[in-house]
């Protein structure tokens, strides 16, 4: 894997959470630091919304949060407030993750005209001890301070072999 080609990938989704949610949200989100994935897996309770994508450059990025962080995105984004069922959630989960994916995709295939990515759309899911392997790619956790909370974006890559 080409190291500036993750860096740039890494860069680009980072940014495109802090802007999305800042435009969204009126909870302030703190400098984020990054965390090696340790072992083959990404495990998380609470909320999690992923998508995969292929292309020059194939992987998966997954955005968690906990309830207070995803309760505060479903009430922007279903226009309901603060009453949300966890299905109009997951909902606007999945579109949160869409419009991070839409911006830092777009961004890197701006740059990188030949590794161009193209997305799945996002699903998102609720649980307990969820639990999402990461075998054999680079891997990396990007934690954002929200208000008292945090919400996580796992991204892992490999570049695809042509």
């Amino acid at each position: 894997m080409d190291n500036k080609i993750y860096n740039k990938l890494l860069y680009y989704f980072t940014n495109s959470i802090i802007k999305v949610w800042g435009k969204l949200t009126d909870v302030p989100i703190g400098k984020p630091r990054i965390e090696n994935v340790t072992g083959e897996a990404f495990t998380f309770t609470g909320y999690v919304s992923t998508a995969s994508f292929g292309g020059g450059v194939s992987g998966r990025v997954i955005v968690a949060l906990n309830e207070e962080c995803a309760s505060v995105i479903g009430s922007v984004l279903s226009g309901k407030g603060q009453n949300n069922t966890t299905s109009e959630i997951l909902f606007s989960l999945a579109e949160f993750l869409n419009i991070i994916n839409g911006n830092a995709v777009s961004s890197f295939n701006n740059e990188f005209e030949d590794k161009r990515i193209i997305l799945s759309p996002p699903s998102a899911v609720y649980g307990k001890n969820l639990r999402f392997i990461n075998f054999k790619i680079k891997g990396f956790n990007v934690v954002f301070p929200a208000g008292k909370n945090e919400i996580i974006l796992n991204l892992v890559i490999s570049e695809e072999k042509r």
